[in-house]
């Protein structure tokens, strides 16, 4: 593999993008190579891929129809602008306190809690998960689970899975 394809590219590079459009000139559709390479003996299944594919388009379009999503860092809110994720993005990290915070989150029914996929973002996705709920905001934690599920072993947080995503296409598909 040559040595340009490991190197995490400028998120920028990702936005609006699905997974199957990070593909570059040359390469072929995801459907027609078989997932195979360094990122994992015998990498993740297509199948896997798909599914990441589903839970993010979901979640551009929860964020189109103005559901908000909660990130811990702003660097997780660029990474899900770079995947095409727009609207309110809400990242925990920015000096105030947690209940403050999520206060501002009142006014929606429902929020999407999309915490890193280690233990601190599972401990602080519960914490969301019941201030939200107190305040009578239903916390949507299903895509968080999804993706954790489906991409564990290659990522750990959110700022993450947008240089996997473009590491993978450019790595594994390359003709």
């Amino acid at each position: 593999m040559r040595k340009e394809l490991l190197r995490a590219p400028p998120l920028q590079d990702l936005r609006g993008l699905g997974l199957p459009a990070l593909l570059l000139p040359g390469e072929r559709d995801l459907q027609e190579v078989p997932l195979q390479g360094p990122l994992g003996g015998g990498g993740m299944r297509r199948e896997a891929l798909e599914e990441v594919e589903e839970v993010l388009e979901e979640l551009r379009e929860e964020s189109r129809e103005g559901t908000p999503v909660l990130v811990e860092g702003r660097n997780d809110r660029g990474a899900l602008l770079s995947l095409g994720v727009e609207g309110k993005i809400v990242h925990l990290h920015d000096g105030r306190s947690l209940p403050d915070l999520l206060e501002d989150l009142r006014e929606y029914r429902r929020v999407i809690v999309l915490t890193d996929f280690d233990r601190e973002g599972e401990e602080l996705a519960a914490r969301c998960s019941r201030y939200l709920r107190v305040m009578g905001v239903e916390p949507l934690l299903d895509p968080r689970e999804r993706l954790k599920r489906l991409l564990r072993k290659e990522v750990k947080d959110v700022e993450g899975m947008a240089h996997f995503l473009l590491r993978l296409a450019r790595g594994r598909v390359k003709e």
